[in-house]
């Protein structure tokens, strides 16, 4: 299946998520008018979160994106992991 969610996060960025998921996520597709450094972050966390189960925590999700994030010194400007989460959940309903 293929979902897809979007969001103006608090400070009025947009996020938006786009997965192939099928009890778990295949692929996803992160853009928006965000900011990651380093820039090529943004391959990586798509790449985090295939493989997560359809029905995971979004708790959990997001502990697992502030863990990548700290671990290779990610700066999230304009979103946070707790923002992924919920449009990632919400690409999957």
């Amino acid at each position: 299946m293929i979902g897809q969610a979007e969001e103006k996060v608090q400070g009025g960025k947009l996020l938006r998520i786009k997965v192939d998921y099928n009890g778990k996520i295949n692929s996803a597709h992160i853009t928006g008018d965000f900011f990651l450094h380093p820039e090529d972050s943004i391959d990586q966390l798509e790449a985090l979160v295939v493989g997560i189960p359809v029905n995971e925590e979004e708790s959990k999700i997001a502990e697992k994106i502030k863990s990548y994030a700290k671990g290779q010194e990610v700066q999230m400007i304009g979103i946070d992991a707790e923002a992924i989460a919920r449009v990632l959940k919400a690409a999957m309903r």
